[in-house]
């Protein structure tokens, strides 16, 4: 049974619908991880803008499509998967690449999109990120371009976390690496 079904705008509380329309009026629809934060409105609209900030900030498209493709795939994510991959593609990662990234590896890319994996796989794994990593990723995106990376890893977790609470690729026992 899938967790938190999309209701009808219509037969949501006030605060829900509400924050319902605003990103659906940014968006154009509602992205399957708000299903679940519609029970928290405010929640919903915070991690709204941060998302937004996050897509159109200081990093690349391919390396935040890398990098939530990392995050998918370490948390087993595979609606997070399907719905990004061909993005990445778009953006100019390589099947190859992709394919690496789905078995967990750090695939050997330009310098900055493999400063980004290595970063996010370091984090994901180990929780921290060694001196080299982290200068690494320094040199090539700049401070600024470091802390959004740290913010989109958590978002993208987050997303994530969302996504499987919803149980959006059924039974808990089928979910394996996508």
């Amino acid at each position: 049974m899938q967790r938190y079904p999309v209701s009808s705008p219509d037969a949501l509380p006030l605060a829900q619908r509400d924050a319902y329309e605003r990103i659906v009026s940014g968006r154009g629809k509602l992205p399957r991880p708000y299903a679940t934060l519609l029970a928290s409105p405010d929640v919903a609209e915070m991690v709204e803008k941060l998302s937004t900030k996050l897509w159109h900030g200081a990093l690349p498209r391919q390396v935040l499509e890398a990098v939530f493709l990392s995050v998918a795939s370490e948390q087993q994510c595979r609606y997070q998967w399907d719905n990004h991959a061909a993005k990445a593609l778009e953006t100019g990662i390589s099947q190859e690449c992709l394919d690496g990234i789905r078995k967990g590896l750090v695939p050997d890319q330009p310098p900055a999109l493999s400063a980004a994996l290595a970063f996010a796989s370091e984090m994901q794994r180990t929780k921290r990120v060694q001196d080299s990593t982290f200068a690494s990723v320094v040199s090539h995106f700049g401070e600024q371009g470091t802390a959004e990376l740290c913010a989109f890893l958590a978002l993208a977790t987050t997303i994530s976390f969302l996504l499987n609470v919803q149980r959006t690729d059924g039974d808990v026992a089928s979910a394996v690496r996508p």
